[in-house]
């Protein structure tokens, strides 16, 4: 997905809060939120995509609510549907 179609799922509600398709790649939500492509190296292993974050740690589609925080952000599940995590919130904490 190049940047310009990812733009389309992404709807930046502060500079503290960008809220994400679950399919957005994690290198373009690096890019969005001004930190560096390997910034999410340490809590990911083979996914490539920010909702593969939480299907790595849970093996489940998780609740909506359910966080992980790394590093001064923290990722928030925001809608989900039985077969997919659909929009998660980026919240750079100060």
């Amino acid at each position: 997905m190049n940047l310009t179609a990812m733009m389309m799922w992404n709807t930046k509600k502060s500079a503290k809060l960008t809220i994400f398709d679950g399919k957005t790649l994690l290198n373009d939500v690096c890019r969005v939120i001004g930190v560096s492509t390997s910034f999410f190296d340490e809590i990911k292993t083979d996914t490539d995509s920010v909702a593969g974050i939480f299907l790595e740690k849970w093996s489940a589609i998780p609740d909506v609510g359910q966080e992980i925080s790394h590093n001064g952000v923290t990722l928030r599940i925001d809608s989900t549907s039985k077969k997919r995590i659909e929009r998660i919130s980026v919240i750079i904490e100060n």
